[in-house]
C-alpha cells in the first residue's frame, strides 16, 4: 500500500477526531473573548479543550486555569470572565458525557495525543526551539524529557516505512519465505477506520513469524544468513516509523490486547449515565479553594441523611472518593495527604476489594481511610475499573463536627500507583467477566437499578446514617472479622470518654470543652480504637428483602423518613402475610422547609396559646406524611408501623399525624394498633429480641419532692405494692443505675432537662443533679427491663438543626441503646395531672396487658377519658379534682395527649 493513502487515512483520522472534539466542547458565547489568532485552526482548539478538561482531572480550580490561559496570551480578557464562558463550560461537558473519541473516560489520554499531534505540526512550521518555548508557555509542560518524547512524534511518520517484507527484502530470503509460509494475523486493538494501522500490524505479523522460523532452528546455513540480513535491513526504518507515531497509535498496535478491548468495551457500557447533582456549578470543589465551607448538597445527602463516613461514585469519567474527620485528631492526622504525603494499599478479601489510605509517608499512624469496592456488585467493579482506568481519584476530605455539622476542608487529587491500578483493572475485569460474561447489554442494564434496588440502597443509607455512636456503642458482640478483645478495647474507650463527659457536666455544666486536654485525649483515644476495630470488619453482605422482613413482628411496617436535598422521601420495609416488602416514595406534598419552619415558631413562641396554634397548625402539615404511609401499608394488613424520623422531624408528633386533611380527622394511632419509634432497624431488632425479667420489681424513681412527683409516686405505689422507690437524695444517678440492673421496669418522675449539648440531656433527680445521656452511656445497663418510662418534659426530644447528622440525641434512644425493650417518654411540656393520669392508666394496664396495648389505652384515656377502676379512688385522694383538671385540658386537644410517644417494639 503506497505510504501517501497511508497518511491519508492517518490524517483523515486526525481531522475528524479534531472535529469532533471542537464539536462537542467548544462553548457558545466564546466569540465574546479575545481569541489569539492561533486558535482559528481546529487543532489548537482542540488541544486547548483538552488542556482544559484535564485540569479538572487534577482538581484544578476554573479561575486557576483561566488565570493561566490570560497569561499565556491564548486568551485576553478578565479571569472570571474566561473561567465562567470556556473552562466550566468545558468542565460541565465533559462531566456530563466525558470526552469524544475512542475513550470518553480518557481525558488526560487525550490531552495528551492532540499535544504530541500539535507538537508534530507545529515543528513543520518552526524551529524546534521556539516549539519548546510555546509547549512551556501555552501548555505548561517544563520537563525536558516529555519536550523530548513530543518532538519525535512525526507529521507524516510513514514517510520513512520500508515495503513490507513479503513485497520486497534485501536478499530476497524473507519475501520468499513468507510467500511459502502462512503468517497469523495479529490480533490488535486498532479498529477497521484505521487501516493503516491493521497494515503495520500484518508487517509486523510477518517479521514476528520469520523472527519465530530463526529462533525456533526451522532455518540454518546461508539461509539464515540471509533471513538475518533482511531483517535487520528492514528493522531500522520500521522501529523509526514506529516512534514517530502517537503514544495512543502505539497503544492500538498492542500485541495481545483481548483486555484491553475488554476493558474499553466495559467503560463504554457505562458511558451515558450521569448524576445531575454533579454537573451544577460549585459541585465539585476544586484543590485548594475553598476550605472550611459548607460542603455542595450532594456531600451532605451522602454524610448526613446517607450516614457514609468513606464513600466513592462517579462524576462522568471523574472517579469521586469522600473520606470524613470525625474529630480534630482525625483532622489533624489528615494534614500530610492535604500536602500530597498518602501511603496507598490495596488488599481482596472474600467478595470485597479494599483500598486503604494512611496519610503520611508511612502506614504506622492508626488513621485509616478504607474505600471498600464490593465485588458482588458489577457497577461496583465497574467503578473500580474507571478508577484504575483513569488513575487519579479526586478525593474530598470532609470535617463532620461535634454537633453533627459538615465542613469541607480541601480537595486532593490522588494518584494511584500504577501497580495499584493493574490490580485493580485485573480483579475488576475478572469480576464483571465472571456477572456478564462478554455480553455488555447486559452490563449496561446493571447501570439502570429495579426499583427494589433504590429503596434497598435508600434502606441502607438510612440504616447508616441513624446508626451513630450510640448504637456502636450499644453492640454487644464484635462485628464480623474484629476480635472480642479490639470491640471492648473501643467499647470501654468509649465509656470512659461517656463517664468524664458526664462528670463534665456535674462540674461545668457542659459535657465538651474544646480546651479541656483530658477531653481531647479521651476523644481522640475512642476515635483510634474505633478505627483499630474498623479496619478488620469484614463486609456484610446486602440481605435481600425476604431477610430483612424475617427481622419483624408479623404485620409490622417500619417506615423510614429520608431526605434527598430538600426532598423529603418515606422508604419502608413490611412483614406480610405474603412475604418482605421493601418500597420507597417521595412526600412531595411536604416542603421539608415548611415544615422545619413551623416546628421553628412552635418551639420558640413563648405564649401558650400562639404555641399550641402553631402545634395545631404542624400536626395539619403532617397529613403529608400520614395518608401517604396509611395508604400504602393498610391495604396491606400492617397493624403495627414503627416510625424512623429525620432531623427536624424527630421533634414532631408523627404518631399524630393526621391521615387525611381537615379538622377531627383520624391519626396514625387512630388506623394502625400500635405506632412505635425507633431511630433503626438495628436497635429496633435488638429491643424486639431482648429476655426481659419476668420477677424484677418496678423502680419508681423521684427527682423532687414537689406535689405532682409525691402524688404521682404514691399512686404508682398502690399498683406496685413491692416496688424498689428512690427519692430525694437517695435517687442520685449511681443509686438508679445500680438499682435498675434488677428491675423489670423503671418509672421516673422528674424535670426534664434539654440542652444544646446533646450529653446533658435528661431527667432531674435531687437539687441540680441529673441523671444525662453522658451517664447512662457510661454506666448504664438496662438488659432485661421491659418498660421505662420517663415522665418528664421533653424526654423524648432534643434541639436540632436541619443539617446535623440523624443520630439519636434524646434520653429515651439512649435508654434503647443501653439494653431497655420499650421507652415511653415525651415531645413537650406536660401537666401535673396529664402526668399523673397517663402514668396511673399505663401501669394499671399494664398489668393486664403488655406495654404497647397499656400505653395506647393510656394515651385513649387522655384524648377521650373514660374508666380508670381501681386508679381513679387513688387520684382524687391525692388530687382532688384531677378529673375536670383533665377534661378541661382535653379542650386542647393534640396538646394533652400527643406530646406522648413509644419508642422500640415487643416481638410478640
Amino acid at each position: 500500500m503506497p505510504t501517501e493513502q497511508l497518511t491519508a487515512v492517518r490524517n483523515h483520522w486526525i481531522d475528524h477526531l479534531v472535529g469532533t472534539v471542537v464539536a462537542a466542547l467548544w462553548p457558545r458565547g466564546i466569540d465574546r473573548l479575545a481569541l489569539a489568532p492561533e486558535l482559528r485552526e481546529p487543532l489548537w482548539r482542540a488541544l486547548l479543550l483538552a488542556y482544559v478538561a484535564e485540569h479538572d482531572v487534577r482538581a484544578v480550580s476554573s479561575k486557576a486555569v483561566a488565570r493561566a490561559l490570560v497569561s499565556s496570551g491564548l486568551i485576553a480578557g478578565e479571569v472570571e470572565a474566561v473561567a465562567a464562558v470556556l473552562v466550566e463550560s468545558v468542565y460541565q461537558r465533559v462531566r456530563l458525557g466525558g470526552v469524544p473519541g475512542q475513550r470518553w473516560w480518557d481525558v488526560q489520554g487525550l490531552k495528551w495525543l492532540l499535544l504530541e499531534l500539535w507538537t508534530a505540526r507545529r515543528s513543520l512550521r518552526i524551529p524546534r526551539d521556539q516549539v519548546r518555548s510555546e509547549l512551556r508557555r501555552y501548555w505548561e509542560v517544563t520537563s525536558a524529557a516529555v519536550v523530548s518524547r513530543l518532538l519525535t512524534t512525526a507529521d507524516a511518520p510513514y514517510a520513512r516505512l520500508p515495503a513490507p517484507l513479503s513485497e520486497s527484502s534485501a536478499t530476497g530470503t524473507a519475501r520468499r519465505m513468507l510467500t511459502a509460509a502462512r503468517v497469523s494475523e495479529l490480533e490488535m486493538y486498532a479498529d477497521e477506520s484505521r487501516f493503516d494501522l491493521q497494515h503495520l500490524g500484518r508487517m509486523l505479523a510477518e517479521y514476528q513469524a520469520l523472527v519465530a522460523l530463526l529462533e525456533n532452528g526451522s532455518v540454518v546455513g546461508s539461509v539464515a544468513a540471509n533471513l538475518r540480513k533482511d531483517l535487520q535491513h528492514w528493522e531500522g526504518p520500521f522501529r523509526a516509523t514506529l516512534e514517530s507515531l502517537t503514544s495512543f497509535e502505539m497503544e492500538l498496535l498492542a500485541v495481545e490486547a483481548t483486555d484491553l478491548g475488554f476493558r474499553d468495551r466495559c467503560l463504554d457500557a457505562g458511558a451515558r449515565i450521569y448524576h445531575y447533582d454533579f454537573i451544577a456549578p460549585g459541585a465539585l470543589p476544586a484543590t485548594g479553594e475553598q476550605q472550611l465551607r459548607h460542603p455542595p448538597a450532594w456531600m451532605q445527602d451522602q454524610i448526613l441523611n446517607g450516614g457514609a463516613r468513606f464513600w466513592h461514585d462517579r462524576a462522568g469519567p471523574l472517579p469521586l472518593w469522600l473520606a470524613t474527620a470525625e474529630n480534630a485528631e482525625h483532622e489533624r492526622l489528615l494534614e500530610p495527604l492535604r500536602h500530597g504525603h498518602v501511603s496507598i494499599a490495596g488488599r481482596q478479601r472474600e467478595s470485597a476489594y479494599y483500598i486503604d489510605l494512611h496519610a503520611g509517608d508511612d502506614r504506622s499512624q492508626p488513621l485509616v481511610l478504607p474505600f471498600t469496592y464490593s465485588l458482588d456488585y458489577v457497577t461496583e467493579a465497574w467503578q473500580m475499573l474507571l478508577a484504575a482506568s483513569v488513575g487519579v481519584i479526586r478525593l474530598f476530605l470532609l470535617r463532620l463536627t461535634d454537633d453533627g455539622r459538615l465542613w469541607l476542608l480541601d480537595t486532593v487529587p490522588l494518584p494511584l500507583p500504577p501497580e495499584l491500578c493493574e490490580e485493580l483493572t485485573r480483579v475488576a475485569l475478572a469480576s464483571i467477566r465472571a456477572a456478564v460474561g462478554n455480553d455488555m447489554d447486559l452490563l449496561t442494564a446493571a447501570f439502570t437499578p429495579t426499583l427494589e434496588d433504590i429503596a434497598s440502597g435508600t434502606f441502607d443509607a438510612c440504616e447508616r446514617a441513624k446508626g451513630e455512636d450510640m448504637l456502636d456503642e450499644l453492640t454487644l458482640a464484635a462485628p464480623p472479622g474484629v476480635s472480642d478483645v479490639r470491640w471492648r478495647a473501643f467499647q470501654e474507650a468509649s465509656r470512659f470518654l461517656a463517664r468524664y463527659r458526664a462528670n463534665r457536666i456535674r462540674q461545668a455544666g457542659a459535657a465538651s470543652d474544646a480546651t479541656d486536654p483530658v477531653l481531647k485525649r479521651a476523644v481522640e483515644l475512642r476515635a483510634r480504637k474505633r478505627e483499630e476495630a474498623r479496619s478488620r470488619m469484614s463486609p456484610r453482605p446486602t440481605p435481600t428483602t425476604a431477610d430483612r422482613a424475617a427481622a419483624l413482628p408479623p404485620d409490622t411496617a417500619l417506615v423510614h423518613l429520608f431526605a434527598k436535598g430538600r426532598r423529603l422521601g418515606a422508604v419502608w420495609l413490611a412483614s406480610t402475610s405474603q412475604g418482605g416488602r421493601l418500597e420507597h416514595f417521595y412526600l412531595d406534598q411536604l416542603s421539608v422547609s415548611d415544615v422545619e419552619r413551623l416546628i421553628n415558631k412552635w418551639r420558640q413562641a413563648e405564649r401558650f396559646e400562639i404555641r399550641r396554634a402553631h402545634l395545631d397548625l404542624l400536626q395539619g402539615a403532617l397529613a403529608g406524611i400520614g395518608g401517604p404511609v396509611a395508604d400504602a401499608l393498610l391495604p396491606l394488613g400492617i397493624r403495627r408501623l414503627v416510625l424512623s424520623p429525620i432531623g427536624s422531624f424527630d421533634l414532631t408528633p408523627l404518631h399524630a399525624a393526621p391521615i387525611e386533611p381537615g379538622p377531627g380527622a383520624r391519626t396514625l394511632m387512630d388506623v394502625f394498633d400500635e405506632v412505635h419509634y425507633a431511630p433503626s432497624m438495628r436497635i429496633l431488632d435488638a429491643a424486639a429480641t431482648r429476655t426481659v425479667r419476668s420477677d424484677g420489681p418496678p423502680l419508681l424513681v423521684g427527682g423532687s419532692t414537689l406535689p405532682g412527683v409525691n402524688a404521682e409516686l404514691e399512686a404508682l405505689q398502690a399498683v406496685y405494692p413491692h416496688a424498689q422507690v428512690l427519692q430525694g437524695t437517695v435517687a442520685s444517678p449511681q443509686r438508679v443505675l445500680a438499682a435498675v440492673r434488677g428491675a423489670r421496669i423503671l418509672h421516673i418522675a422528674c424535670h426534664g432537662r434539654i440542652s444544646d449539648d446533646w450529653w446533658a440531656n435528661g431527667a432531674m433527680l435531687s437539687g441540680d443533679d441529673c441523671l444525662s445521656v453522658a451517664d447512662l452511656l457510661a454506666d448504664g445497663d438496662l438488659t432485661g427491663v421491659e418498660a421505662v418510662v420517663l415522665n418528664a418534659c421533653y424526654s423524648g426530644t432534643h434541639r436540632s438543626s436541619g443539617i446535623v447528622v440523624h443520630a439519636p440525641r434524646g434520653f429515651d434512644a439512649a435508654c434503647l441503646a443501653r439494653g431497655a425493650q420499650l421507652v415511653v417518654s415525651t415531645l413537650w411540656e406536660v401537666s401535673d395531672v396529664a402526668a399523673l393520669a397517663f402514668s396511673v392508666a399505663f401501669h394499671t394496664a399494664l398489668d393486664r396487658s403488655g406495654p404497647s396495648e397499656a400505653f395506647r389505652q393510656a394515651v385513649e384515656y387522655l384524648r377521650h377519658g373514660g374508666e380508670l377502676s381501681a386508679g381513679a379512688a387513688v387520684l382524687e385522694d391525692l388530687y382532688p379534682g384531677w378529673a375536670d383538671a383533665l377534661a378541661a385540658e382535653r379542650r386542647y386537644g393534640l396538646w394533652s395527649w400527643g406530646a406522648f410517644k413509644l419508642s422500640g417494639l415487643v416481638r410478640y
